[in-house]
């Protein structure tokens, strides 16, 4: 989006609650406490008058979206990881947040960082099942990810700059 757009939108929206729920992949599958997350938005939502749901593209036809989608939440997707235009979609929807939530990590978490963007973790009991016998890469990968997570729920500046500069690389200037 353009400049001018972005500012439509915005306007369009109002004050906005942004939530980027965990996903799946294609060797994995997730459950849900639908009832559970849907009261920790409905909390917070009251606060904002609009919601943005960011689903992963896997995950659109989830019975949770749909239970979003009744609620009223607006319902998006970056799309695929490897679309050229996924980052700028990501960006977009974090742009005009005004405050984040999610149950996990993810390549949002650093995006939302570097645009200035504070993300509150939710506990929801989201449960993701590795559809393959967990690998020791995975166990790296979710390790890293608790690390991530620690580091930001304690907000320790220093700390959680250099999470993103490790991470992210937001000290690399272009």
């Amino acid at each position: 989006y353009n400049h001018m757009q972005m500012v439509e939108w915005k306007d369009k929206l109002g004050k906005t609650l942004l939530v980027f729920p965990m996903h799946s992949t294609d060797d994995s599958v997730l459950n849900y406490n639908n009832q559970l997350y849907i009261q920790e938005i409905e909390k917070r939502a009251k606060e904002y008058d609009s919601v943005i749901i960011s689903v992963f593209w896997w995950n659109l036809d989830d019975g949770i979206v749909r239970q979003f989608k009744k609620m009223g939440y607006h319902i998006a997707s970056a799309g695929y990881r490897e679309d050229p235009n996924f980052l700028r979609r990501q960006r977009a929807m974090i742009e005009v947040a005004d405050h984040v939530i999610s149950d996990s990590v993810g390549t949002h978490i650093g995006y939302c960082y570097k645009l200035g963007k504070q993300v509150e973790f939710i506990t929801v009991d989201t449960h993701i099942k590795i559809n393959e016998v967990t690998s020791d890469k995975e166990r790296f990968n979710r390790k890293q990810r608790k690390i991530v997570q620690d580091v930001i729920e304690k907000g320790n500046s220093n700390e959680v700059d250099n999470i993103m500069n490790f991470y992210w690389g937001n000290n690399i200037n272009l």
